[in-house]
């Protein structure tokens, strides 16, 4: 994996606004690290070539039709997304071809909101 690939945004909990995403060290030298949560790029898109980060809620299809509503996390070092519903986790990246934007992938996957700023979404 090149670094260039290693994207984060960051979530700031005292301003409650997003950073753009950009590479760590493109944060600006003053960032005060104790109130920005980090959110790491998957290495993944969504059906409309939107980037999905940790934290990301995604709404997934299943053979065209909207399924499960789901939330994007890292666990054991790689991405998997929860169900909200079910409780249960799957590995995010299975057989998909990270860093691409034609991976079949995508069409599986739509980011709708995140974590912080869509809570009503939970």
């Amino acid at each position: 994996m090149k670094s260039e690939n290693i994207k984060f945004k960051g979530w700031n909990t005292i301003l409650e606004r997003m950073s753009k995403p950009c590479s760590i060290n493109e944060f600006p030298l003053r960032t005060q690290w104790h109130i920005l949560d980090l959110l790491q790029w998957s290495g993944l898109f969504d059906k409309k070539g939107i980037e999905i980060y940790e934290g990301d809620i995604c709404q997934t299809w299943f053979l065209g039709i909207k399924s499960e509503i789901v939330v994007v996390v890292k666990r054991h070092g790689s991405f998997w997304h929860k169900d909200l519903k079910r409780e249960t986790y799957s590995n995010l990246h299975g057989t998909a071809k990270p860093y691409r934007k034609d991976n079949p992938f995508k069409k599986y996957y739509e980011v709708i909101g995140n974590i912080y700023e869509n809570k009503d979404l939970l």
